[in-house]
């Protein structure tokens, strides 16, 4: 009940300090959520954003931002699962796009090649391929069976292997 005093007086932080369910942090404001999760281990994080995530995309957002804030604390791969798996492909392209220029993971890359692609933000992809200093090639040797790429991104991702290249099919069926 303190808490919900506090919000009444609009003293947001310490409204923030006295919640203990997870279900009432929903309602706070965005900026006190991301802080909050400073607050959390490892574990309580990823589960309270698989847990808002799951909320709809009303959260995404949030999400996002906190992903963003506390990505090296969180693992990107981590993160990646959890967008991926609420399906907030949305949110995915932009925490990654708030991370891969800084980033020398090539998940981050790769997972921001695809989320371009499918975000149809096929510029984009392309920079991402031409001007990363993140080898693809390993990774994309094994999707290149199942391709998400047209041929032009497949060739800037191939661009230094040149057998590859000549071994791509011209179509996709």
């Amino acid at each position: 009940m303190l808490e919900s005093s506090c919000e009444k007086a609009g003293v947001w932080q310490r409204a923030a300090e006295h919640y203990t369910d997870i279900n009432d942090i929903h309602q706070m404001a965005p900026e006190f959520v991301v802080e909050y999760f400073g607050k959390l281990n490892r574990e309580q994080s990823i589960s309270f954003l698989e847990d808002m995530l799951s909320r709809g995309p009303a959260n995404v957002q949030v999400c996002v931002e906190v992903a963003t804030k506390y990505d090296d604390e969180l693992g990107a791969k981590e993160l990646v699962a959890v967008f991926e798996q609420n399906k907030a492909i949305e949110g995915l392209y932009y925490y990654l796009g708030a991370i891969v220029n800084f980033s020398e993971d090539p998940i981050v890359h790769f997972k921001y090649i695809q989320a371009s692609w499918q975000h149809e933000q096929f510029k984009e992809a392309e920079r991402v391929c031409r001007d990363s200093n993140i080898s693809y090639l390993r990774r994309s040797r094994t999707t290149s069976r199942t391709p998400s790429f047209p041929i032009p991104v497949l060739s800037f991702m191939f661009a230094t292997d040149s057998d590859v290249l000549m071994s791509l099919p011209t179509t996709f069926t």
